[in-house]
């Protein structure tokens, strides 16, 4: 799923934010049920969301380049929350299976 996405995500123009696509990853990695999981997800998603931008069609205008960076930062930033609610999610579920 994550190569899936990172494929698209280079395949397609800029002005689509297809990294917002990598919580469906993400959530998916949380049914192992582990947490170091999550945290060693989201940094690998958060590289190939910059790497998308870089390697994706080109050429692109410096003014419309900073809007892209914005949105991808923005899409960085759910996935983060995401892995957070995640976390206490996994947290909680293993508090209730361990009793």
């Amino acid at each position: 799923l994550i190569l899936l996405v990172t494929l698209t995500d280079v395949m397609t123009p800029p002005q689509f934010n297809i990294p917002i696509l990598f919580s469906l990853p993400l959530v998916a990695s949380a049914r192992i049920q582990q947490r170091w999981i999550i945290w060693v997800t989201v940094p690998m998603l958060l590289l190939l969301a910059c790497f998308g931008l870089y390697l994706g069609p080109r050429p692109l205008p410096v003014h419309i380049k900073e809007v892209l960076i914005v949105n991808r930062m923005l899409a960085g930033l759910v996935l983060i929350g995401i892995a957070i609610i995640l976390h206490g999610w996994i947290g909680s579920r293993t508090r209730v299976v361990s009793h």
